[in-house]
């Protein structure tokens, strides 16, 4: 597997080494430079990728739209997308199969679903790559949290018709025929008023098993009622009420509590009660992504990323 090698040569120095740190600590065997004059930055351009706000001209240079701003996951995948394209040699290919979350309850109520999109929502608004939300349960509630365009359903082939190409159809298949993207980029399949056919018709293994081949999606969020025969982080949700410890307490496999109380901020493992982040529009229920609720899924998410790469 051929090292992926990325120069820095930026105005900011200060700048330009927190860009080094946060590359370094993304994955190991990333070669980072630091360009120590503009011909350096220049002749760095022609062999490997060079991130740099100065004028610079080359099939392998990343300017400022590309990095500022943006993730240090996000950059270095473009990075290693941008290097294929122009030299034909791929990096990090072990990196291309999605982190998948299963998140489910073992009481209904309990906030599963409000949970995973909101923690999509967050992932791809933090620049994490493509975001799949996946129900795999009888019904398709989600809805009621979508802000994707409803017009654009009609556009959408089916679930059915999906798990009909993924067992027939051995290359590999144009996802987005499939999908909906709502407003914060998150990508879901359109949701049956009748019973789910991914629940119906198709094993929980099969259907994630050929997403993750597809290497579409960096990470699959998967609503389910438990499905122990997939590789994936557990999520477990449980009301306060529920007083029981939980099954999901070791290493991968966490344990929130939602409809907690006041909680301090570096209590990793609740929910709030936060009445004012979700308001009725139209027949469906819109999750603020400003309030105490999203800030709390918001650090759990930090500490499930966190987790997974140093495994």
């Amino acid at each position: 597997m051929a090292k992926l090698t990325i120069t820095v040569f930026v105005k900011n120095d200060k700048y330009g080494e927190a860009l080094e740190r946060g590359l370094a600590q993304q994955k190991e065997g990333i070669q980072i430079l630091q360009a120590e004059s503009s011909h350096m930055a220049a002749v760095s351009g022609l062999e490997s990728i060079l991130l740099t706000d100065i004028e610079a001209y080359g099939s392998l240079v990343m300017n400022p739209s590309e990095f500022k701003k943006k993730a240090a996951d996000e950059i270095l995948r473009k990075a290693a997308e941008k290097y294929f394209n122009e030299t034909g040699i791929k990096i990090l290919s072990e990196e291309e199969k999605a982190y998948v979350w299963e998140i489910f309850s073992f009481t209904g109520g309990a906030g599963v679903t409000s949970f995973a999109v909101t923690a999509a929502r967050i992932l791809s608004m933090t620049g994490n790559g493509n975001i799949l939300y996946i129900n795999l349960k009888e019904r398709d509630d989600y809805k009621i949290y979508s802000e994707f365009d409803m017009k654009e359903i009609s556009e959408v082939s089916s679930k059915r018709k999906f798990i009909y190409m993924m067992r027939n159809l051995p290359e590999k298949l144009f996802l987005q025929e499939y999908l909906i993207k709502d407003r914060f980029g998150v990508f879901y399949f359109c949701p049956q008023s009748s019973v789910n056919s991914f629940f119906k018709e198709a094993e929980a293994a099969e259907i994630i098993d050929r997403l993750q081949e597809e290497k579409f999606f960096r990470y699959i969020l998967v609503d389910s009622s438990g499905m122990e025969e997939t590789e994936s982080a557990k999520i477990q949700i449980s009301h306060i009420r529920d007083k029981r410890s939980g099954l999901y307490s070791q290493k991968g496999r966490y344990l929130i509590r939602n409809y907690s109380g006041h909680i301090s901020e570096d209590d990793l493992s609740a929910l709030p009660e936060d009445e004012k982040s979700f308001a009725a529009l139209d027949n469906k229920i819109v999750i603020s992504m400003e309030g105490q609720y999203a800030e709390a899924v918001r650090k759990v998410t930090e500490k499930i990323i966190s987790e997974q790469k140093c495994q």
